[in-house]
C-alpha cells in the first residue's frame, strides 16, 4: 500500500509540470567581429533558445552609455546605438535603460534561432579606444512571466585616424640665374610647402632626409624651416634654418585634431620653407637632382 500511494503522487506531478511554460537559457554566438560599414560600426549575433510556448523577447542596456574602456572619459550615447532583426528596421531609443520588444512569436515554438544586427552610429569627433556595454535579453510568456535572462557584452573598437596631407607632393626648385655661377650657391622656396595634419590622437611629426649623394659635383645640403602653423600647434624647429640628413628631425607636435562644435575632424596646418646650399667654395654643376624626404606621424 505504501508503494503505490508513492507511485501515485509521482505520476501526478508529472500530468501538472507538464502544463509549464519551459525554455532553456539564452545562447549568444558571435557571428563576426565588428566591421564598419561607411558611418556604421556592425556586429552579427545569433540568440538561440528552446521554448515550448508563444514568446516575447526584450532587450535593455544595462549601462548609461556605451563606455571608452582606454580612456573612461569618453563614451558613445546610446542614442547612436541600434539593434535589428536581420531583414527588418532596426530597433532604438535604449536610452534611460528602456526596456524593448525587439521580436515575439505565436507559432515558433521549439528551438529558435534569431539573428541579429548591433550597429553603432560612428562620428569624426568619437575618441579612438576599445568600448563595451551589457545588454540584457529577456524572454516572457503571453503573461509576461520571465522564462528565461541572459547579458551579452557587445564591444567594438573605434580605429585611429592619423594622416597627412601635403599642398603640393613634388616641388621643383629652381636655381635663380643670377646665382647659378656663384659659389656657395643658396636657393629657397618661392612658395612655402603647407603639411595638413588629421589626427584623432595627440601626435608628432618627424622628417628626415632620404637622398644619399652620389655625384660631389651635384652635392648640395638640404635645410628646413617653420614659416607659421595653426595655434594648436607646437613647432618644434627654430626660426633658423635646420639641417636635414639621414636622422630624424621633430617638426611639430599636437594635440587631437577633434572640432567640436562642428562634430568634425579638422586639418591642422603647418606652411615650410627649405633651403637649400650648394657645395663650398665650388660651382654647382649643371643638371638636376632629386631629394626625398620622409614624413611621419607618430601618435601617442
Amino acid at each position: 500500500m505504501k508503494l503505490f500511494k508513492i507511485i501515485l503522487i509521482l505520476t501526478i506531478n508529472i500530468i501538472l509540470n507538464s502544463n509549464l511554460v519551459f525554455a532553456d537559457n539564452l545562447h549568444f554566438e558571435k557571428i563576426s567581429q565588428s566591421q564598419k560599414f561607411g558611418n556604421k560600426i556592425m556586429q552579427q549575433v545569433n540568440l538561440s533558445f528552446y521554448s515550448n510556448s508563444p514568446w516575447k523577447l526584450y532587450a535593455q542596456v544595462l549601462d548609461l552609455n556605451i563606455q571608452n574602456q582606454t580612456n573612461p572619459n569618453y563614451f558613445i550615447p546610446l542614442s547612436r546605438f541600434e539593434i535589428s532583426n536581420l531583414g527588418q528596421l532596426p530597433f532604438s531609443n535604449f536610452e534611460n535603460s528602456k526596456q524593448i520588444e525587439i521580436k515575439n512569436s505565436d507559432t515558433n515554438v521549439g528551438m529558435n534561432n534569431l539573428n541579429f544586427n548591433f550597429a553603432i552610429n560612428t562620428q569624426d569627433i568619437d575618441r579612438p579606444g576599445f568600448y563595451t556595454c551589457d545588454i540584457k535579453f529577456t524572454l516572457v510568456d503571453n503573461n509576461q512571466n520571465i522564462i528565461a535572462q541572459n547579458i551579452y557584452n557587445y564591444n567594438f573598437e573605434i580605429d585611429e585616424i592619423a594622416k597627412i596631407e601635403f599642398s603640393n607632393p613634388l616641388i621643383n626648385l629652381p636655381i635663380d640665374k643670377d646665382k647659378i655661377l656663384q659659389k656657395n650657391t643658396q636657393q629657397n622656396l618661392k612658395m612655402p610647402l603647407t603639411i595638413y595634419v588629421t589626427s584623432n590622437k595627440d601626435w608628432k611629426l618627424y622628417v628626415k632626409r632620404k637622398t644619399n649623394d652620389i655625384d660631389d659635383n651635384l652635392k648640395i645640403t638640404p635645410y628646413i624651416k617653420i614659416i607659421s602653423a595653426a595655434n594648436s600647434i607646437n613647432p618644434n624647429l627654430s626660426t633658423n634654418f635646420t639641417i636635414l640628413n639621414n636622422d630624424e628631425v621633430l617638426v611639430a607636435s599636437g594635440k587631437a585634431t577633434f572640432n567640436d562644435s562642428i562634430r568634425k575632424l579638422d586639418k591642422q596646418f603647418i606652411n615650410l620653407d627649405y633651403l637649400i646650399k650648394g657645395p663650398k667654395d665650388t660651382f654647382l654643376k649643371s643638371g638636376s637632382k632629386l631629394e626625398e624626404f620622409e614624413y611621419r606621424l607618430e601618435t601617442y
